[in-house]
């Protein structure tokens, strides 16, 4: 299997700023403008029992009898805005935030369809990436002196072998990405950050994607609980077709936690 490749091609993303705008919150500030149509992707909510289920944020809103729309916020259906209960009392898990898990990102790449090759940028903020040494250390649960990891387990790499935060990136409002090149048919295989040396410690994927043409693209902000898609009526389309659980938005959509206009108390 090919590997994404570190590339210091930065100008390859110029396009990308110019085309961001709107409110704080809004789609269109991490998800170029400019698309036919738009999707939300709902990171599935992980689970804190034995099995690791997941739930979807409609099974959630479900159990705390909060309404399902495109605007839903994570906040307001679970009932942990602010830490307080505004509705049913869920504690089962949540949805993580930054990025899509791989199960979920290779369904997406396989909707958008494929095999173009593609940039994908990883903020460059996750302490992770820095840095490319041979040894990784944790303090031991007695709390004795940390013992040295191996560098690698099973083939994950514990970095990229590139100092992200000191290589050239991509900068954008707020936000500063290392980018790799490959192919979108690589995203397909869930085993692509094995094959790639992403870190084997953390679950991190990506956090923005393009092609060559920007006919389309994904925005997984660190702070979001979901993943903004643009790009044609049809792709729009399958990925809400893909099985993903999806929404249709504007790029002027609120994906604040603020901006659930329907479940308040």
């Amino acid at each position: 299997m090919a590997r994404f490749e570190h590339t210091t091609d930065t100008a390859s993303g110029s396009w990308i700023a110019p085309r961001l705008r709107g409110k704080f919150g809004a789609a269109g500030l991490v998800c170029p403008t400019g698309y036919e149509a738009y999707a939300r992707v709902f990171h599935p909510v992980e689970t804190q029992d034995a099995a690791s289920t997941r739930l979807t944020w409609a099974d959630v809103a479900a159990a705390t009898g909060t309404t399902v729309h495109p605007l839903m916020q994570w906040g307001r259906i679970s009932g942990q805005l602010h830490g307080t209960r505004l509705f049913g009392d869920w504690d089962g898990g949540e949805p993580p935030e930054g990025a899509l898990d791989e199960r979920s990102l290779a369904t997406l790449a396989t909707a958008i369809g494929g095999d173009s090759p593609i940039t994908i940028g990883v903020w460059v903020g996750y302490g992770q990436y820095s840095g490319s040494t041979g040894t990784v250390s944790f303090m031991s649960s007695d709390g004795s002196a940390p013992e040295p990891e191996p560098s690698s387990r099973d083939g994950w790499e514990p970095t990229f072998g590139v100092d992200l935060p000191s290589s050239r990136t991509l900068e954008l409002p707020g936000r500063s990405y290392g980018l790799f090149r490959g192919t979108l048919s690589m995203l397909a295989d869930p085993d692509w950050r094995r094959e790639s040396g992403w870190a084997w410690r953390w679950r991190d994927t990506l956090n923005l994607a393009w092609p060559d043409d920007h006919s389309w693209f994904v925005a997984s902000e660190i702070d979001f609980d979901s993943t903004v898609v643009g790009g044609s009526r049809e792709l729009v389309d399958r990925v809400l077709a893909s099985g993903l659980e999806a929404a249709e938005i504007d790029a002027d959509a609120d994906l604040s936690w603020e901006g659930d206009p329907v479940n308040r108390p």
